[in-house]
């Protein structure tokens, strides 16, 4: 007997009917209300929790019946902030009809209303999203239905970090979600708000079999925020403990306004920006592979680690730059700018507090080197390197060596941030230190010439530069050699200094300076002149008083001391009074009278000290100032016949 396709064909779809009328009449005679008891004792033998429907659940019979249910919660594990991991307003779920008569069943539409989703972790960092497989007794499987169309509004979605105690909220606008079959991939698209922080999301993720699979995870994503543009391809190896990351970055914009808000600082005034690199799971934390900075005009690049474990995020870093512009990273009108242009100290020193909340946020180790460091347009250091130990926000840079104006800087210093009266603290020296190329480069003048080495062992305590100023102690030693300063920048100077200087130069010829001893004592911002001596061809002078940082001002007594008795009337003290910016600059009046009287006898002592100056052939293995300050070399020198074509030397009073 010969069986026609046709009859076939009609037999199966009568068949087909049949079924689909079946399947109609019985969920036209469902009462829903009934079924309460037995879904939610389905969710608790599949997952060990709690599935309570408090709301009316209704359908609407079609060929996608929706099934829609009200007021849904889903319990938490027991060790749990809250009672439910999950709740919803509202949830309407569109069925093909056909995929009920087979293993898989397929979901058209899925909609949540309202919903709110805690994810947290406990002090051993197990999620509570992690729940009891299949009904033990039955050793049955949980199917998980394959979503077509996901659309969820008006949500919420809570992170809580259980070791850390840090929690993120998330207001979630809206989030769409689409694939065509379980083994395509979903497209996502996102509008959320983050602390009032809005951004956007879209792209491509992995599909249904892919997440179920337990293979990879892949994520091709593009974010949007504010002036952020966050490009993130690669995939995922372990979804639900978020492990195996593999990762390419790119994050780019105008300025680092967006980020600014997510760590509650001011940063409109940082950028533009780029940042890529290439992330993967270290096991601690997230590695960075070819990390690149550009921000501004600097530039960063080199290897890192982000670390979770402890009770902050740990950076390890090792960096290298061509180019580093200070500017770039602390803002233009980040405590830079000359001297008396902050309105919050009216002076030299900002009364503005430094800006440490992010070191208090976070933990950093490892070292730095760059090429060129600009701090503005007229200081810059070069081939500087460092290593850089940040923890529970005390910062310690350790190991410092830089090029600094034709000489070497070298030293550490360390700050913590944490206590209400923050201290502060650094050992720096600088050895070979050009003072007139730095003072050309600063514009300041051109006509001086010299070099200096300076050691600096300083404490201070305070949230700004003025606190810093005015609880300033320790010490600051200076030796300086030859050195020159210009007639005509002698000539070009006011406050009658022409005339004073001129006393301490011969002849119209430039200011020859042989040799600059200065050692600073300094408590509670008060500096005090110990010894500062400063040797010229025709003069000796000495420098005794104090500046007052705290105050900004300064009280002064220069003391020359002429080696030519023709020269001695010109040799007038000095007061340098006033502000640090203003000084009034006059003789003083009794020092002028005690010099004149002591014309006779040449006997002035210019240092407070009471050292005897000394510049003499036989010490000329050290820099003779401080040979002056040398009590055995003073006596060997004063021991040794005079010549009357000699400079004088004075003695000790």
């Amino acid at each position: 007997m010969k069986i026609k396709i046709k009859w076939v064909a009609t037999a199966l779809a009568a068949i087909l009917a049949g079924v689909v009328v079946t399947v109609y009449a019985v969920l036209a005679s469902l009462d829903f209300d009934d079924l309460r008891g037995a879904i939610e004792a389905q969710a608790k033998a599949a997952t060990g929790r709690s599935l309570k429907i408090a709301g009316p659940m209704n359908l609407e019979v079609s060929l996608s019946p929706t099934l829609t249910i009200e007021k849904v919660t889903f319990g938490n594990a027991e060790w749990g902030t809250w009672p439910e991991l999950f709740s919803v307003r509202r949830l309407e779920v569109e069925v093909e009809l056909l995929s009920l008569l087979s293993g898989v069943i397929q979901v058209r539409r899925l909609i949540a209303i309202e919903p709110t989703v805690l994810l947290e972790t406990n002090l051993r960092g197990q999620g509570n999203w992690i729940v009891a497989g299949a009904d033990t007794q039955t050793g049955g499987t949980t199917t998980i239905p394959a979503f077509r169309r996901i659309e969820i509004s008006d949500g919420s979605a809570i992170f809580r970090d259980g070791r850390s105690g840090q929690e993120f909220l998330i207001k979630l606008e809206s989030l769409k979600a689409w694939a065509e079959t379980p083994a395509s991939p979903s497209k996502v698209s996102l509008k959320a708000n983050y602390n009032g922080f809005e951004f956007g999301a879209g792209g491509t993720l992995g599909s249904r079999d892919a997440l179920l699979g337990g293979g990879r995870f892949p994520v091709d994503l593009e974010i949007e925020a504010r002036d952020i543009l966050l490009k993130a391809k690669g995939s995922i190896g372990d979804l639900a403990a978020f492990q195996g990351l593999v990762m390419d970055i790119d994050m780019r914009g105008q300025s680092l306004s967006g980020l600014g808000l997510l760590i509650g600082e001011d940063l409109t005034s940082l950028g533009p920006y780029i940042l890529t690199g290439h992330l993967s799971d270290t096991g601690s934390g997230i590695g960075i592979e070819k990390f690149s900075l550009s921000l501004g005009d600097s530039k960063l690049a080199g290897d890192a680690e982000l670390l979770f474990a402890g009770e902050r995020p740990k950076i390890t870093a090792n960096l290298k730059s061509d180019t580093l512009d200070i500017d770039d990273f602390i803002g233009s009108d980040g405590g830079g700018g000359e001297p008396g242009d902050d309105p919050e100290s009216g002076g030299i020193f900002s009364g503005q507090p430094l800006p440490v909340t992010a070191l208090q946020t976070i933990d950093v180790f490892g070292t730095l080197s760059a090429g060129q460091v600009r701090f503005d347009d007229k200081t810059m250091m070069s081939d500087l390197s460092l290593v850089i130990d940040l923890e529970k926000g005390r910062l310690d840079l350790t190991d410092i060596q830089a090029g600094f104006s034709g000489g070497l800087l070298s030293g550490a210093l360390s700050y913590d941030t944490v206590p209400a009266d923050p201290p502060l603290s650094f050992d720096l020296r600088a050895s070979g230190f050009d003072y007139g190329h730095f003072l050309q480069g600063r514009d300041i003048t051109g006509g001086v010439d010299g070099k200096l080495d300076a050691v600096a062992k300083l404490n201070a305590t305070g949230k700004s530069m003025r606190d810093w100023a005015g609880s300033l102690n320790g010490r600051i030693d200076i030796t300086g050699g030859e050195g020159r300063i210009r007639s005509e920048l002698l000539g070009a100077s006011g406050a009658g200094l022409s005339d004073v200087f001129s006393a301490w130069r011969e002849g119209d010829d430039d200011l020859q300076l042989n040799c600059v001893v200065m050692r600073l004592p300094i408590e509670k911002g008060v500096v005090k002149t110990e010894a500062v001596l400063i040797d010229t061809a025709a003069v000796t002078v000495g420098v005794s008083g104090e500046v007052k940082l705290g105050e900004e001002s300064l009280d002064l007594k220069v003391t020359p001391q002429a080696k030519h008795t023709s020269l001695m009337s010109l040799a007038v003290p000095l007061r340098v009074t006033g502000p640090i910016l203003e000084p009034s600059v006059g003789p003083d009046a009794i020092g002028t009278v005690l010099g004149m009287a002591k014309i006779a006898g040449m006997v002035l002592n210019p240092l407070v000290a009471g050292a005897v100056i000394v510049l003499e052939s036989e010490i000329s293995d050290k820099n003779p100032c401080v040979a002056a300050l040398d009590p055995e070399g003073a006596a060997k020198a004063r021991s040794q016949p005079k010549d009357d074509n000699e400079p004088v030397t004075p003695r000790d009073n």
